[in-house]
């Protein structure tokens, strides 16, 4: 490249130095001529690669880019051009850290890491990403409080922040998982709903959040992230999580495993045991949802309790000593006066008492009732689902005025020749509902189903218009089915 001209005034004469020198540039190399200024840089070249040198020595091998004797600045004459071209600047590797923060480190990875999504453990104070997916809400209300227990244990007090997922934006979750609290070393970020949020255009935010967690110490995050939703689909962002923290499934539980759950928790949480076949029996009248079966265990191991106390009560008034019958109050008893776990136990006569039928199909089973019992068997079991269960008697009403209302339609059907097949498809009927309907259809004639339906729709009709209770009009209604149903033509 051609040489640039030196700056000059407008009488020819050299422009004056700039700062003690004259500079001008070759492309992009700079040109200081100066004598003072040589010197300068010569000693700090000097310096340069004495400590080059002393550092190559200490490795064995020579400098890198040493300088010869003819190449030194001592050697210069009294005006010498020095050229500093382009610096390849590579950047500086850190220092290594201790061997006790590097093993905190090691520790805490491994710690946090390990999380499957077949849900093998549970979360804990390591743990930065927590997902709880599934239907059973009480389960995962149950993994929440454990998590928020661990981290008090490890932290100290912490904060809570909760968002919804149906309202709320990435960046508020985020917002809050990255800044500080005022008082609190660590804060647990609760999100509900979080399959809504978490879609494919937010989906690629929380990978890139769950990255970042996974290139820190869990002991530099400030934040846990907890997602709870009943339905999660897998993908990339699990495997992320899982490096950081843990994807946990809280499905329904099976009855054998809902079973084997209330025994547990009503020895461990609740200090009764369960008599033969109580277990079975309370799991198939409340059924597997967890929420509800603690709630009825809670109840029961008081009335267990109740009941040791005054047995034990006349066991010591019979020996002629005072017994605990004065105690009414059982968060008054002492830690001697409270009877063993074996002594509070739960039978099925106390579960038959104080706990009802709390199936979601609970209305829906009087038809299966009136299809298969008398007309007195049928009367019990409707004040059983209306004074134990408290079922709404409108919905029962529904119910059997349904259930006539089919058994009508599949006798005129059946008489008039139609297909059993056409008839429960049209009908919506399937499993032993069907077998039921079709079986009364083939014995009852459409004059008395026709007979019955009209009963129940004209007692309905009373009952909401204030003729009668309701109660008395639907024991009139079931009457009315099951025996028309029990009847042989």
């Amino acid at each position: 490249m051609a040489k640039r001209a030196p700056n000059r005034d407008s009488s020819g004469e050299d422009a004056p130095l700039l700062g003690g020198f004259q500079t001008g540039f070759f492309g992009d190399e700079l040109v200081a001529k100066k004598p003072v200024l040589a010197e300068k840089l010569a000693s700090s070249a000097k310096v340069s690669k004495l400590a080059k040198e002393g550092q190559a020595s200490k490795e064995g091998k020579p400098a890198k880019g040493a300088m010869s004797a003819k190449q030194s600045p001592e050697n210069a004459g009294p005006v010498q051009e020095i050229r500093v071209g382009k610096v390849e600047r590579s950047a500086a590797k850190p220092a290594p850290k201790p061997a006790a923060k590097a093993d905190a480190k090691a520790g805490g990875k491994a710690g946090g890491k390990g999380g499957s999504k077949s849900g093998s453990r549970s979360p804990n104070a390591l743990d930065r990403f927590v997902v709880l997916c599934g239907s059973e809400e009480f389960l995962r209300a149950l993994h929440t409080k454990a998590l928020k227990e661990a981290l008090a244990a490890a932290y100290g007090e912490i904060d809570v922040a909760r968002f919804d997922g149906l309202s709320c934006t990435p960046a508020e979750i985020l917002d809050e998982c990255r800044s500080f609290g005022l008082i609190a070393r660590h804060k647990l970020v609760v999100v509900d709903d979080a399959d809504e949020i978490v879609k494919e255009v937010n989906r690629p935010i929380f990978e890139r959040y769950a990255h970042s967690l996974a290139q820190q110490d869990p002991a530099d995050v400030g934040a846990t992230l907890l997602f709870r939703c009943g339905v999660w689909r897998a993908g990339k962002l699990d495997q992320l999580i899982c490096e950081v923290g843990v994807v946990l499934a809280c499905e329904a539980l099976k009855e054998p495993q809902a079973i084997g759950w209330a025994t547990v928790r009503a020895a461990k949480r609740y200090f009764a045991t369960f008599g033969a076949g109580a277990a079975e029996m309370l799991v198939e009248r409340v059924g597997t949802d967890m929420g509800r079966l603690d709630g009825e265990i809670a109840k029961l191991s008081a009335v267990a309790l109740g009941e040791a106390l005054a047995k034990e009560a006349v066991a010591k008034e019979k020996m002629g000593t005072a017994g605990n019958a004065a105690v009414s109050d059982a968060g008054a008893l002492t830690a001697e006066q409270v009877p063993s776990a074996e002594a509070c136990v739960i039978s099925r006569e106390m579960i038959a008492k104080w706990v009802g039928l709390s199936r979601e199909e609970d209305a829906w089973t009087i038809q299966s009732a009136l299809l298969n019992a008398t007309p007195g068997q049928s009367v019990a079991f409707l004040r059983e689902l209306l004074d134990v269960s408290r079922e709404p008697a409108v919905k029962v009403a529904y119910s059997v005025t349904d259930l006539a209302r089919k058994v009508n339609a599949a006798t005129s059907a059946t008489k008039a020749g139609l297909n059993p097949n056409e008839i429960a498809s049209k009908l919506r009927l399937w499993g032993p509902a069907k077998d039921g309907v079709m079986h009364a259809a083939a014995r009852v004639s459409p004059a008395a189903t026709l007979k019955a339906y009209r009963a129940c729709v004209n007692m309905d009709k009373r009952s909401k218009s204030g003729f009668c209770g309701i109660d008395e009009g639907l024991e009139r209604m079931v009457l009315q089915v099951s025996t028309m149903l029990n009847s042989k033509n």
